[in-house]
C-alpha cells in the first residue's frame, strides 16, 4: 500500500521489529522499491505469525517476552498464545544481523 501511495499504517506488529518496518515505510516514501521489498519480504513471516492465532494474542506473548508490555494476559473471550504459536513468531523475526536496513545502490 505504501508503495500505492499510501501515507502510513496502523500496524500493530510494527511494536516488534520497529526499525524494520520503519526503514520500510522510508524505503517505499522515498520510492526505492527493492529496498522497501527486502523489508516487507523479510517481515511477512513474522506478521503471519503474530496473526496466526486469534489476534493479540501471540503480539502480546511476544511483546511481554521482549519486556515492551507488563502482562501477555488477555481479556475475556481471547485465550493466551498457544507455546507453539509463540515458537512460530520467535524463529519467524529478522535475526539481529538483517535488522539493519540493506545496503542501498547508488
Amino acid at each position: 500500500m505504501l508503495l500505492m501511495d499510501a501515507r502510513g499504517a496502523i500496524a500493530a506488529s510494527a511494536h516488534l521489529c520497529t526499525g524494520r518496518f520503519a526503514a520500510l515505510v522510508a524505503a517505499a516514501a522515498a520510492g526505492r522499491v527493492e529496498e522497501a521489498r527486502e523489508h516487507a519480504e523479510a517481515l511477512l513471516a513474522l506478521v503471519l505469525a503474530l496473526f496466526a492465532e486469534p489476534s493479540p494474542a501471540v503480539l502480546k506473548a511476544m511483546l511481554h517476552e521482549a519486556g515492551r508490555i507488563a502482562t501477555p494476559a488477555l481479556r475475556m473471550p481471547l485465550q493466551a498464545a498457544s507455546a507453539a504459536g509463540v515458537e512460530r513468531a520467535r524463529r519467524s523475526a529478522p535475526s539481529r544481523s538483517s535488522a539493519r536496513a540493506p545496503a542501498r545502490a547508488r
